[in-house]
């Protein structure tokens, strides 16, 4: 390790770093561990698109960035249900449309708790926040008579749930998730 790397940053030399004071060290070391953390983070993410693109391959698949801003659900479902991501928001609207007309069926999770699922509701209806998760991916599957296949990596291992649109299923479309944190669509080989 060198000098300069133990005080906290490539960039500042151990005669630097002595005349911080106690405060600006602590910062410098706390910004050297998330610049360190972000750094792993995005070797994770690149070495796990690199797995989920070979998984893909056993599928005839590949996977397709729609972008991201927390809508990366919505737009990778509009991509795979009518081949336009822009059409996000109109996705996002009918899901939340269909989660307030059957809440009697989700509200159970909510410990029956209507003030609570509203505040859910009201969270996730606004642009750009992050899909829920199952709520959202089970009324796509049965608004479009889907099934959705995610295909992500745990702990080093495939993992693929299916979600079923239930009895008149129309199609399968196939979803990338990865590190819980971006969804992309698919495309053919």
């Amino acid at each position: 390790m060198s000098a300069s790397s133990k005080y906290g940053s490539k960039y500042v030399s151990e005669q630097k770093y002595q005349t911080l004071t106690k405060s600006q060290r602590r910062n410098l070391k706390r910004s050297r561990k998330r610049r360190e953390k972000k750094e792993c983070k995005m070797i994770e993410t690149i070495e796990e698109t690199l797995d989920i693109s070979s998984i893909l391959l056993n599928y005839g698949l590949k996977p397709f960035d729609v972008g991201g801003e927390g809508d990366c659900f919505y737009r990778a479902l509009a991509d795979q249900i009518n081949g336009d991501p822009t059409t996000h928001l109109d996705f996002r609207k009918n899901i939340i449309t269909w989660l307030k007309e059957n809440y009697l069926q989700i509200l159970p999770w909510f410990n029956n708790d209507e003030k609570k699922f509203n505040r859910y509701l009201k969270r996730i209806s606004k642009p750009g926040v992050w899909c829920g998760g199952e709520f959202e991916i089970m009324a796509a599957a049965i608004l479009h008579n889907v099934n959705i296949v995610l295909i992500s990596i745990v702990d080093g291992s495939e993992r693929k749930t299916i979600i079923s649109g239930g009895d008149d299923i129309k199609n399968t479309i196939y979803l990338v998730h990865i590190i819980d944190e971006h969804f992309q669509s698919t495309r053919k080989i």
